[in-house]
Protein backbone atom coordinates (compact mmCIF):
# COMPACT_ATOMS: atom_id res chain seq x y z
CA UNK A 1 0.00 0.00 0.00
CA UNK A 2 1.74 3.23 -0.69
CA UNK A 3 0.01 6.64 0.04
CA UNK A 4 2.53 8.78 -2.02
CA UNK A 5 3.42 7.51 -5.50
CA UNK A 6 0.33 8.57 -7.29
CA UNK A 7 0.24 12.64 -6.52
CA UNK A 8 -3.61 14.01 -6.07
CA UNK A 9 -2.56 16.31 -9.21
CA UNK A 10 -2.44 13.30 -11.41
CA UNK A 11 -5.60 11.55 -9.59
CA UNK A 12 -7.90 14.62 -9.46
CA UNK A 13 -8.05 14.44 -13.79
CA UNK A 14 -8.72 10.23 -13.39
CA UNK A 15 -11.38 10.98 -10.91
CA UNK A 16 -13.02 13.54 -13.05
CA UNK A 17 -13.24 11.29 -16.05
CA UNK A 18 -14.33 8.11 -14.45
CA UNK A 19 -17.50 10.70 -12.91
CA UNK A 20 -17.98 11.65 -16.68
CA UNK A 21 -17.76 8.19 -18.24
CA UNK A 22 -20.48 7.67 -15.35
CA UNK A 23 -22.68 10.59 -16.47
CA UNK A 24 -22.16 9.23 -20.08
CA UNK A 25 -23.17 5.74 -18.97
CA UNK A 26 -20.02 4.32 -19.89
CA UNK A 27 -20.29 1.58 -17.01
CA UNK A 28 -21.74 -1.54 -17.13
CA UNK A 29 -22.92 -4.23 -14.09
CA UNK A 30 -19.63 -5.93 -13.60
CA UNK A 31 -19.96 -9.67 -14.21
CA UNK A 32 -18.47 -12.92 -12.31
CA UNK A 33 -16.26 -15.16 -14.59
CA UNK A 34 -14.90 -14.41 -18.24
CA UNK A 35 -16.39 -14.65 -21.58
CA UNK A 36 -19.04 -17.17 -22.43
CA UNK A 37 -18.70 -18.42 -18.89
CA UNK A 38 -19.35 -14.93 -17.45
CA UNK A 39 -23.02 -13.56 -15.94
CA UNK A 40 -24.28 -10.98 -13.21
CA UNK A 41 -23.93 -12.07 -9.65
CA UNK A 42 -25.13 -9.34 -7.28
CA UNK A 43 -24.90 -11.88 -4.72
CA UNK A 44 -21.26 -12.00 -5.45
CA UNK A 45 -20.70 -8.60 -6.58
CA UNK A 46 -22.46 -5.11 -7.36
CA UNK A 47 -19.67 -2.91 -8.64
CA UNK A 48 -20.01 -1.09 -12.31
CA UNK A 49 -17.28 -0.92 -14.84
CA UNK A 50 -15.62 0.81 -17.62
CA UNK A 51 -13.17 -1.14 -19.25
CA UNK A 52 -10.11 0.85 -20.72
CA UNK A 53 -9.27 -0.29 -24.35
CA UNK A 54 -6.72 1.86 -24.65
CA UNK A 55 -5.04 3.13 -21.17
CA UNK A 56 -1.96 5.28 -22.79
CA UNK A 57 -4.45 7.68 -24.53
CA UNK A 58 -6.83 7.31 -21.49
CA UNK A 59 -4.41 7.93 -18.22
CA UNK A 60 -1.59 9.16 -19.94
CA UNK A 61 1.17 9.91 -16.99
CA UNK A 62 -0.81 7.27 -14.92
CA UNK A 63 0.05 4.91 -17.57
CA UNK A 64 3.17 5.66 -17.88
CA UNK A 65 4.41 5.65 -14.14
CA UNK A 66 2.20 2.19 -14.51
CA UNK A 67 4.49 1.07 -16.70
CA UNK A 68 7.95 1.76 -15.51
CA UNK A 69 6.50 0.32 -12.04
CA UNK A 70 6.24 -3.12 -14.59
CA UNK A 71 9.68 -2.66 -15.80
CA UNK A 72 11.06 -1.88 -12.02
CA UNK A 73 9.18 -5.24 -10.94
CA UNK A 74 10.35 -7.04 -13.75
CA UNK A 75 14.06 -6.01 -13.34
CA UNK A 76 13.84 -7.13 -9.36
CA UNK A 77 11.69 -9.86 -9.10
CA UNK A 78 11.89 -11.67 -12.85
CA UNK A 79 7.67 -11.83 -13.02
CA UNK A 80 7.81 -11.99 -16.79
CA UNK A 81 5.19 -9.11 -16.82
CA UNK A 82 3.94 -8.24 -20.43
CA UNK A 83 1.29 -5.98 -19.60
CA UNK A 84 -1.46 -4.01 -17.42
CA UNK A 85 -5.10 -3.88 -18.53
CA UNK A 86 -7.60 -1.80 -16.40
CA UNK A 87 -10.73 -0.60 -15.87
CA UNK A 88 -12.55 2.48 -13.85
CA UNK A 89 -14.54 0.96 -11.32
CA UNK A 90 -17.84 2.58 -9.26
CA UNK A 91 -19.45 1.00 -6.35
CA UNK A 92 -22.68 2.79 -5.65
CA UNK A 93 -24.10 3.26 -1.86
CA UNK A 94 -24.85 -0.66 -0.82
CA UNK A 95 -22.20 -1.99 -3.61
CA UNK A 96 -19.62 -4.51 -2.65
CA UNK A 97 -17.59 -7.67 -3.88
CA UNK A 98 -17.22 -10.57 -1.62
CA UNK A 99 -14.01 -12.22 -0.75
CA UNK A 100 -12.02 -13.54 -3.74
CA UNK A 101 -8.87 -13.63 -5.64
CA UNK A 102 -8.52 -12.17 -9.18
CA UNK A 103 -8.24 -15.29 -11.08
CA UNK A 104 -10.10 -17.07 -13.71
CA UNK A 105 -10.96 -20.81 -13.62
CA UNK A 106 -8.61 -22.93 -16.34
CA UNK A 107 -6.16 -19.92 -16.18
CA UNK A 108 -2.44 -20.13 -14.37
CA UNK A 109 -1.17 -16.74 -13.23
CA UNK A 110 -1.84 -14.35 -16.38
CA UNK A 111 -2.81 -11.55 -13.88
CA UNK A 112 0.20 -11.99 -11.66
CA UNK A 113 -0.42 -8.73 -10.01
CA UNK A 114 -3.49 -6.40 -9.17
CA UNK A 115 -3.45 -2.75 -8.65
CA UNK A 116 -6.03 -0.66 -7.22
CA UNK A 117 -5.86 3.27 -7.46
CA UNK A 118 -8.52 5.08 -5.55
CA UNK A 119 -9.91 7.88 -6.88
CA UNK A 120 -11.99 9.67 -3.85
CA UNK A 121 -11.40 13.29 -2.85
CA UNK A 122 -12.58 13.69 0.71
CA UNK A 123 -13.40 10.17 1.51
CA UNK A 124 -14.54 9.34 5.36
CA UNK A 125 -13.87 5.93 7.10
CA UNK A 126 -16.92 6.29 8.50
CA UNK A 127 -18.15 6.08 4.21
CA UNK A 128 -16.94 2.45 4.51
CA UNK A 129 -16.05 0.75 0.91
CA UNK A 130 -13.05 -0.33 2.38
CA UNK A 131 -10.71 -3.06 0.19
CA UNK A 132 -10.61 -6.01 3.30
CA UNK A 133 -7.02 -7.85 2.48
CA UNK A 134 -6.70 -11.49 3.73
CA UNK A 135 -2.87 -11.81 4.49
CA UNK A 136 -1.20 -14.59 5.66
CA UNK A 137 -0.84 -13.10 9.53
CA UNK A 138 -4.23 -10.21 9.46
CA UNK A 139 -6.86 -8.98 7.50
CA UNK A 140 -5.72 -5.30 6.49
CA UNK A 141 -8.73 -2.74 5.76
CA UNK A 142 -7.31 -0.54 3.19
CA UNK A 143 -9.73 2.82 3.05
CA UNK A 144 -9.91 4.43 -0.67
CA UNK A 145 -8.78 7.67 -0.15
CA UNK A 146 -7.56 9.58 -3.36
CA UNK A 147 -4.03 8.21 -3.98
CA UNK A 148 -4.20 5.10 -2.40
CA UNK A 149 -2.43 2.68 -4.29
CA UNK A 150 -2.28 -1.26 -3.61
CA UNK A 151 -0.47 -3.79 -5.18
CA UNK A 152 -0.69 -7.37 -4.39
CA UNK A 153 -0.37 -11.02 -5.71
CA UNK A 154 -3.67 -12.04 -7.93
CA UNK A 155 -3.49 -15.66 -7.22
CA UNK A 156 -2.49 -15.73 -3.67
CA UNK A 157 -4.18 -12.65 -1.67
CA UNK A 158 -7.83 -13.24 -1.58
CA UNK A 159 -9.73 -9.59 -0.87
CA UNK A 160 -12.89 -7.99 -0.85
CA UNK A 161 -14.92 -5.05 -0.75
CA UNK A 162 -16.93 -4.08 2.27
CA UNK A 163 -20.53 -2.30 1.09
CA UNK A 164 -19.97 0.98 0.49
CA UNK A 165 -22.18 4.05 2.21
CA UNK A 166 -20.91 6.64 -1.24
CA UNK A 167 -19.87 6.31 -4.39
CA UNK A 168 -17.02 5.07 -4.57
CA UNK A 169 -14.36 5.21 -7.55
CA UNK A 170 -10.83 3.35 -8.46
CA UNK A 171 -9.03 2.64 -10.89
CA UNK A 172 -8.35 -1.46 -10.93
CA UNK A 173 -6.12 -3.55 -13.19
CA UNK A 174 -3.44 -6.23 -13.44
CA UNK A 175 0.08 -6.93 -14.45
CA UNK A 176 0.05 -9.95 -16.47
CA UNK A 177 2.11 -12.39 -18.17
CA UNK A 178 1.24 -14.69 -20.81
CA UNK A 179 -1.04 -16.96 -20.84
CA UNK A 180 -0.80 -20.41 -19.22
CA UNK A 181 -4.03 -22.89 -18.85
CA UNK A 182 -3.42 -26.21 -16.63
Amino acid sequence: VSHTLFTQELCEPLEQLARQYLLDDKFTPAKVGRNSDSSLKPEIRKDLICWLPSPIETLGPVYLLMEELRIQLNRALFLGLVDWETHFSVYQPGAYYKKHLDQFRGEKKERVLSTILYLNSDWQKKDGGALRLYTPLSEVDVIPTLGTFVCFLSSEIYHEVLPTHHQRFALSGWFRNEKQFF
